[in-house]
């Protein structure tokens, strides 16, 4: 009496075992049989090779199945990658360090009610300043209309020492911007006949205001015929569209206009045309190590909170940008076909788990070969 449990256990196992177990034992019968004098008939031998080619064709389905499953693994893995490479993360910091002609500041509410250009906040020293724009002007007689212009007093003695001329030259004393309005400042290179300086642009919905100390000759000493006596006539504009245009008495000493501001939105144009000159652009969660700008690249930058100027500079005839932005959501370099420099998901995981990421790929490769083998091994 067969035992209903064997039974059930047979109906468990997979075709192919099952082929493989009945091939088996007719091997062994016949080699049972040989051994005993016996040769195989030809009836046996075919009940061997009809298992034999049942055998195959139902390993050749198996393996169909598997190979679907194995391609089917195959594109699921690949579009993840492709997904990953494609899709860019939705913000990442960036360092800016660019060279410009001009760029336009947009300033966020926290901000310092005055300004003054220069390291440590000095007064400014000019040998020239031009002011245009300005609704009001004291005293008037200064500028009777809206623009004016104030110039380094010229010493009537024939030997003047720089630090003569620097004690004649006009005194920026003050920029002050309202703290509590939104406000936009242009800062570009202003032209000369022989010389580079700085143009201030302020426009807001409240006036600004600058300082400045114009050195003006009182008259002669009453012991010496050369001796002249000087006076500092003090000098304000104010207006809601203020222009400013400043050369320093030292040319060459760099100027520090900025340092250390909160700003909502930068632009770096000049009369609808970008006014980069090159530089670099560092992204943290990107793939390499900085983007180099070429002069003419069109750079569009937006940020989901204040960015920060760490420095901006005039230093012979052009500006240089420093600006750190810990949640840029646009970055993009070009006018017709801009290139989209946010990084995809792809880098930022790389960026932030190299080691891990490799680690994981290496797992997942050896884990298929493994199962792979241990398939073929089954059958």
């Amino acid at each position: 009496m067969s035992n209903p449990n064997q039974g059930k256990s047979d109906r468990q196992k997979m075709p192919l075992e099952l082929l493989s177990e009945e091939m088996a034992r007719k091997r062994t019968a016949l080699a049972d049989a040989l051994r005993e004098g016996v040769p195989p008939s030809a009836e046996d031998l075919d009940s061997l090779e009809r298992l034999s080619k049942l055998k195959t064709i139902l390993s050749n389905n198996d393996n169909g199945g598997r190979e679907k499953i194995e391609i089917g693994f195959l594109c699921v893995t690949g579009l993840i990658l492709i997904g990953l490479m494609l899709a860019r993360v939705p913000s990442t910091a960036v360092d800016l360090d660019v060279r410009t002609t001009r760029v336009r500041l947009t300033l966020t509410d926290q901000r310092s009610a005055t300004v003054i250009p220069g390291e440590l906040g000095e007064i400014l020293l000019l040998k020239q300043a031009r002011v245009s724009g300005a609704d009001e002007v004291l005293p008037p007689i200064v500028g009777e209309s809206s623009s004016f212009e104030l110039k380094q007093l010229v010493s009537p003695t024939e030997t003047t020492t720089h630090r003569d001329s620097e004690d004649l030259a006009v005194r920026l004393q003050e920029v002050a911007i309202p703290s509590d309005s939104p406000l936009t400042i242009a800062v570009g290179v202003a032209y000369a006949a022989e010389s580079r300086g700085l143009v201030l642009e302020a426009s807001g919905s409240k006036p600004s205001t600058a300082r400045f100390g114009e050195v003006i000759p009182l008259g002669k000493e009453a012991d010496s015929a050369r001796a002249v006596r000087y006076a500092i006539s003090p000098v304000r504009a104010t207006g809601n569209n203020l222009v400013l245009e400043l050369f320093p008495a030292n040319a060459e000493r760099q100027l520090t206009v900025f340092r250390d501001m909160h700003v909502s939105e930068i632009r770096f144009e000049d009369s609808g045309h970008s006014s980069i000159l090159g530089g670099l652009a560092f992204i943290k969660s990107g793939g390499e190590a900085g983007v180099p700008l070429q002069p003419s690249d069109r750079l569009t930058i937006r940020s989901a909170g204040p960015m920060l100027v760490r420095e901006l500079t005039l230093t012979k005839g052009e500006l240089k940008a420093t600006l750190s932005a810990p949640r840029v959501t646009t970055l993009q370099l070009g006018e017709d076909s801009p290139r989209n420099l946010m990084p995809t998901l792809f880098e930022w995981i790389r960026f932030r788990w190299p080691n891990q990421l490799y680690a994981t790929l290496s797992a997942l490769a050896a884990l298929w070969l493994a199962t792979r083998r241990w398939w073929e091994s089954s059958k």
